[in-house]
């Protein structure tokens, strides 16, 4: 469950135009690369990750957010690893965000995503197990297929009201 006193709207705070932002667990299965991608597709974006990553095993190669920063570069667009954060600072960043996206594999109870409803920040999400149970499709939220394409569709209608 989460704490509606803590994560609701703040009118007190503006919402960055172009900002997206992820809160998690820094994993493959989240699938932050479809993530990037449709990042790249959507003039002025502005990322921002909140979360760190499972510790990398010696001699594994690069870490998953190496290997984000990498595509970031190589898509040219700004992405902000703010690592983990206080969770009294959660509301604060959901309030100042245009669009909160979880476009991972599965979810099992996604609570990053209540806290950003519980926050009126907008969300959209891959239409998976856990996140199909928590978004209704243009009710609470927007719901998109596993494509980059999709994904870009979904966030960029949020971002450009009109």
């Amino acid at each position: 469950s989460i704490d509606c006193n803590t994560f609701k709207p703040n009118d007190g705070l503006m919402r960055i135009p172009g900002r997206i932002v992820f809160v998690g667990r820094l994993d493959p299965v989240k699938r932050l690369e479809l993530l990037f991608q449709a990042t790249a597709q959507i003039p002025d974006a502005d990322l921002v990750l909140v979360g760190t990553e499972a510790p990398n095993p010696a001699g594994a190669g690069p870490s998953y957010r190496e290997e984000l920063e990498k595509l970031a570069r190589e898509l040219g667009i700004k992405v902000q690893f703010y690592g983990r954060v206080p969770n009294q600072a959660l509301p604060e960043i959901l309030n100042q965000s245009r669009v909160f996206v979880l476009p991972s594999l599965k979810e099992g109870n996604p609570k990053a995503l209540m806290e950003a409803m519980g926050t009126g920040c907008p969300c959209v999400g891959a239409r998976v197990p856990g996140i199909v149970d928590v978004l209704e499709h243009e009710q609470t939220g927007l719901l998109t297929d596993g494509t980059a394409e999709a994904l870009s569709s979904s966030v960029y209608a949020i971002l450009s009201p009109g």
